[in-house]
């Protein structure tokens, strides 16, 4: 699951996104960006499991 910060920046970005699709490289730049500074500790791992 994402931590709180990369869900923010995602959801902003996908708002952005919605309001100019001219801006999905900087907005893809931007999230590349806020998850490469998202400490490892934060994220949480899961695994998925087959039926």
């Amino acid at each position: 699951m994402m931590p709180a910060t990369v869900t923010a920046a995602f959801q902003s970005a996908v708002l952005r996104y919605l309001d100019d699709p001219a801006l999905l490289d900087r907005l893809l730049t931007e999230l590349d960006t806020v998850r490469g500074r998202t400490p490892e500790d934060q994220w949480m791992r899961l695994t998925c499991l087959s039926a």
